[in-house]
This record gives structure tokens, sequence and C-alpha cells, in this order.
């Protein structure tokens, strides 16, 4: 993978650098990616480790319901392309399934997490 340069000056900031890195990291498929947002919530945003494993659960359960919702793999471009109405699908299935409000809240707060990157 080539090296991201960060020169003062450029609008371009560290963090905006890790994020292009992560972006570029994800643009194979739906488990290359699940790993680079991962690797990204460990070692730039210092999450703990019981965080970093619950967002990975989500997100894991989260591209297997959208592997049946639209049809084919969450493929990173694919995952740019959601609409606001997959995600309520999502949510709603996993109401159904019992999960709590607490539950549900973390689950969009990870998908939020994860698509805020890939939009950027």
């Amino acid at each position: 993978m080539a090296a991201l340069l960060f020169l003062p000056g450029n609008g371009a900031g560290p963090e905006t650098a890790r994020k292009a890195k992560l972006r570029s990291a994800c643009q194979t498929g739906a488990m290359e990616t699940l790993a680079a947002f991962t690797a990204y919530l460990t070692d730039e945003r210092r999450m703990a480790e019981k965080t970093v494993e619950a967002y990975r659960s989500d997100l894991a359960g989260f591209f297997g319901f959208l592997n049946i919702h639209l049809g084919e793999a969450p493929t990173p471009r694919r995952l740019g392309k959601l609409r606001a109405r997959d995600v309520r699908s999502f949510l709603a299935q996993r109401r159904r399934d019992g999960l709590s409000d607490a539950s549900i809240a973390r689950l969009l707060s990870s998908i939020k997490a994860l698509l805020s990157l890939i939009h950027i």
C-alpha cells in the first residue's frame, strides 16, 4: 500500500491522512473492510478492546444481514450507496430478535462510525 504524505499547509491534517489510509484499505471486500475498520478503532481511535470487539461483532452481523437483504456481498462501494431504509430494516430485524434499546443504540453507533469513514 502506498504511504500517505502529510504536508503542513496542504489542508490535510494527520487525522484526514489516517482516514484516507483506512478508505484505501477498504477497497476490497466486506471482511477486509471490517478488519481495516477494527484496526483503525484500535490503533487510531485507541478504543478499548471490548468496545472494538462489540463494534466488530455488530458490523459482522450487519454485513450478514446485508448479504441476504441486498442479495449480494456488501462491498465498500455498495456500503457507500446504502439508504436509511436498509439500516432501518436491519435495526427492525434486531428489535424483533429481542435486542434492548441500549443494544440497538450501539448497533447504530457502530454502523454510523463505519459509514462516516467510507463517505468521507
